[in-house]
C-alpha cells in the first residue's frame, strides 16, 4: 500500500473534511489502489502556498472510465477519513490535545473511537460524543 501527497483546494477540502463530499476525481497518474492512504493538503491556488491544513484519507473504492464517460485515465475514489493515533504515558494530555485539534480544524464527525491504556486499564472515548459538546 502506497501513501499519496496531493494539493486539494480549499472549496473541496473544507467539503472532505466536514464529511459532505466522500470522493475524488483524479487523474490516475500514481497508480492508486484500494487501501492507498491519501494525504490531502489544503492548497490555495492563488497564493500558490498551502495553507497549513490537512487530513489522511483510505482509498475505500475506486470507479474507472466509466464506459467513455470519464477520461482514460480518470478515476473517482471513495475516501475514508483515516486517524492513526498513539499514546504513551500522560496520555490524557493527548487526548485533550487531539480532541481540540479536531475541534479547531472544525472536523464535526469522526469515524474512529479513541482507546488510551492507562496501568493496563482500557478507556475508550466516543469522539463524536465530544465534539457534540464543544
Amino acid at each position: 500500500m502506497k501513501t499519496h501527497n496531493l494539493k486539494c483546494w480549499p472549496e473541496f477540502f473544507e467539503k472532505l473534511m466536514t464529511g459532505e463530499k466522500t470522493f475524488d476525481i483524479r487523474l490516475n497518474d500514481r497508480d492508486y489502489q484500494v487501501g492507498d492512504t491519501v494525504k490531502m493538503r489544503e492548497y490555495n491556488p492563488d497564493t500558490r502556498e498551502y495553507t497549513g491544513r490537512g487530513m489522511d484519507f483510505n482509498i475505500k473504492y475506486i470507479t474507472k472510465g466509466l464506459h467513455g464517460q470519464l477520461g482514460v485515465n480518470t478515476i473517482v475514489m471513495q475516501l475514508e477519513p483515516a486517524m492513526v493515533l498513539g499514546f504513551q504515558a500522560g496520555a490524557e494530555k493527548k487526548v485533550d490535545d487531539v480532541i481540540k485539534s479536531l475541534a479547531q480544524n472544525k472536523i464535526l464527525r469522526c469515524n474512529a473511537d479513541i482507546t488510551v491504556s492507562k496501568d493496563g486499564e482500557r478507556m475508550n472515548i466516543d469522539v463524536n460524543r465530544v465534539l457534540e459538546q464543544l
